[in-house]
Parts: C-alpha cells; sequence; structure tokens
C-alpha cells in the first residue's frame, strides 16, 4: 500500500520534515529531526525535533518517554560530533507562551560560555520560561523529563518551595511576593559571574571585534524594546533637551544614542568596564560625537567630579551589584547613596531591573527618593495573579 502524500502544513517544522521547505537537515531517522537555528545563540544552535507533531513540553505523556530520551540521545550525539564539550552546552525547551513555533524542539547550544547576554537571557538555565537540562542526563534518568517538568510546572502553584527550585529570581521573587505575601525586604540574589567585572570585560571585549569585523554594535540589556520604553517616556516626559542625563553603566552606549537621536544635547555614560565605553565611543562617534564617556566606578569613585544630573539612567546596573559575589548589600547601599548625590535638586532616578520587583525598589531607594512613576512593562499571570517581567521604575530626589 502506498504511504500517503504529506501535504503543506501551518506548522513550519512539520514542513521541514516533510521537505516543503529549504532547510539544511544535519540528521533524520524515522523519529527525530535535527536543523540549525536559523538564529544562533552561540557558535552550535541545533533544534531538534519529534517528527510527530507534538505542540510543546506540556503536551507530552508517558506514552513519550522513549521519544523524549532519543532526542536528548540525539543532542548528546551531535554536540559530541562537533567536538564541543558537553560542560558547556545549554540543552532545554522553552515553556509555553514563551515559543516561538508550536511544534516541540530542544535546543542544544555550545558553547553555553559563548552565549551573549540576550541569549543568555533568552535560555536562561532553570529559568520559567527555559526548561533546562543536563546534557548528561540520560538514558534512564532522561526518561523521567517530561513527567517531572509536567509535574514541577503544574505544582508550583501550589508549593512555593517547588516554584523556588524552577524558576529565575525575578520571577521567583514577584511569584513569592504577589502570589503568596512572602516579603523579600533582607535577602539578596544568588551570585553569578555577571557581577564580576572580568565577566564584561570578556563580552565587550568580544563585542568590539565584532563591531570592527562587521560594525554589529552588540546587545543590548533586556532587550531593545526595554530601552526604548524609558526612551518614549522620556522623550515625553516634557524635560528640556540640554537636561543633564546620565547612563550608569552605559554598556555599547544605546540609550544616550537613541537620546542624541531624539534631539538631547548634554548627554554621559559612564561603565566601570573599560572595554564598554571603548565600544560605545567607536558606536557614536560618527554620528554623535558630542555624548561624554567616562571609565567610573560608581560604587568605588567620587561623584562630586561627575556633577549633577536632571536624569540619572540605568538598566542593568544595578541588577548586576546585585550579583557580586563580594558583599552585595554594601554595594548596593553605596550605589543607592552615590545616585542620590548625582541628582539636581528636581532631579529623576530611572531604574530598570529584571531582578528586582517594583515594590523591591520602592523599598531600597524610599530613604533618599520618592516614588514619581512605575512604567507598563511586560507581564505574566501566575496563580491568579500578575507580576512584571521586568520592572522600570521613576524615582525623583526627596
Amino acid at each position: 500500500m502506498t504511504a500517503p502524500i504529506a501535504e503543506r502544513s501551518d506548522c513550519i517544522f512539520c514542513n521541514i520534515v516533510n521537505k516543503f521547505e529549504n532547510t539544511q537537515i544535519l540528521y533524520e531517522d524515522d523519529d527525530i529531526c535535527v536543523f540549525p537555528d536559523i538564529k544562533p545563540a552561540s557558535k552550535l544552535h541545533l533544534l531538534i525535533i519529534p517528527k510527530r507533531h507534538i505542540e510543546d513540553v506540556k503536551c507530552l505523556t508517558p506514552a513519550d518517554k522513549e521519544l523524549v530520551n532519543k532526542i536528548l540521545l540525539v543532542a548528546h550525539e551531535q554536540l559530541s560530533k562537533n567536538n564541543l564539550s558537553l560542560d558547556d552546552a545549554r540543552l532545554g525547551y522553552h515553556w509555553p507562551p514563551f515559543r516561538s513555533v508550536k511544534h516541540l524542539h530542544l535546543h542544544a547550544i555550545a558553547p553555553a560560555s559563548e552565549m551573549g547576554f540576550i541569549s543568555r537571557l533568552i535560555f536562561r538555565k532553570d529559568s520559567y520560561w527555559f526548561v533546562s537540562v543536563s546534557v548528561h542526563r540520560l538514558a534512564s534518568h532522561a526518561t523521567d523529563f517530561s513527567l517531572s517538568c509536567i509535574e514541577t510546572r503544574t505544582t508550583a502553584s501550589t508549593n512555593p518551595h517547588r516554584t523556588d527550585r524552577i524558576i529565575g529570581n525575578a520571577y521567583t521573587r514577584c511569584v513569592l511576593m504577589t502570589s503568596y505575601g512572602i516579603t523579600m525586604d533582607d535577602s539578596e540574589l544568588d551570585p553569578s559571574e555577571l557581577g564580576t567585572q572580568e565577566y564584561w570585560q570578556r563580552a565587550y571585549i568580544r563585542e568590539i571585534e565584532n563591531f570592527e569585523e562587521s560594525g554589529d554594535s552588540g546587545e543590548v540589556w533586556f532587550g531593545e524594546d526595554s530601552a526604548d520604553r524609558v526612551i518614549d517616556w522620556i522623550c515625553n516626559s516634557g524635560l528640556d533637551k540640554d537636561t543633564a542625563v546620565i547612563d550608569l553603566g552605559c554598556g555599547n552606549g544605546y540609550t544616550l544614542t537613541e537620546l542624541a537621536r531624539e534631539g538631547f544635547t548634554n548627554l554621559t555614560g559612564v561603565d566601570y568596564c573599560q572595554e564598554a565605553i571603548i565600544l560605545a565611543e567607536k558606536v557614536s562617534q560618527a554620528e554623535f560625537p558630542h555624548i561624554k564617556y567616562k571609565v567610573f566606578d560608581i560604587t568605588q569613585d567620587c561623584v562630586k567630579e561627575l556633577g549633577k544630573f536632571g536624569i540619572v539612567h540605568d538598566k542593568g546596573t544595578y541588577d548586576a551589584i546585585g550579583l557580586n559575589p563580594e558583599d552585595p548589600k554594601t554595594c548596593r547601599e553605596k550605589y543607592i547613596e552615590q545616585v542620590d548625590n548625582l541628582l539636581s535638586d528636581d532631579g529623576l532616578f530611572i531604574i530598570t531591573s529584571c531582578n528586582w520587583t517594583e515594590e523591591e525598589l520602592i523599598k531600597h531607594f524610599s530613604e533618599k527618593m520618592k516614588l514619581k512613576r512605575v512604567l507598563p512593562t511586560p507581564q505574566f499571570r501566575f496563580g491568579g495573579k500578575v507580576g512584571s517581567v521586568v520592572s522600570s521604575v521613576v524615582f525623583e530626589k526627596k
């Protein structure tokens, strides 16, 4: 009997399986298909999918144990085939609704250490949006992955201890505060390499090389949407275009160049990483040479040399300070004091964070500043409660 002829589907991955798309197939058998991700997060970024249409991890059943095991085994083989370290790989599935294609696909990324900031966020290990699994978790353990994943996710809404094991800093803290009434005022973030200067030096050295080779200005903390949201608010707030603006932890200078594009003229960017300043100067020198950049450590150096500002902006620096493995609480307190000293009498402090909730930010800064506005940001719904993926808050000097 002749097998039925496949027809084009609304699912792009099903079309790849059935050869309706011009996609490079790296491996396939009766059950599995492997091809490169069109937006690779590192040197190797593969998508490993079942040929049978399964919408996502929530649709897996006990009957799929063998298939899940095989997907992981294929990932293991592909990493080994490409001579990439299994200890420096990121494997996982995006949890609904945080997936771009409604067809189950395992991401296999290596080296994980070479992923950029945005990629690290998108494929953040054990975050609420990305269910990660160890590449070594094969054979008998791997067959339990789908069940344990589903069990953990579906019971999280009634058990905060299990929630804490599977989701990242910001989401965990927001869930505990909004859903369970648990205060987090005295707790610190888990330390991370993102809180070390060495990490950012390495990251910006790579981005300088990329800029010189291809003109790519690099990644923006939390994505351009988060930056543009703040820029739009500043532009619509009625401030004079000659208002002194300083960006703390300016990185590649994206916020400042966009403000310059909108007509702001008195712009300063500081970063404790010299490599970031080099990149920012390279990016802006042709079009906006009036932007001033300076190597400056907000927790160590004297702010008097910088002067006073009508807007002090931070997107990610307070987060990085909170992730510092060495005495983050003292560093955070020093940061708050320094920001207060930078503000003019009628100045505004605008901060965006992915690790602290708006309630925590208001608590942290309440001694020196008062809340002016909370800017709307993307939200999630959990256990009947609503929280934000990032927090953007505007303060004014007391």
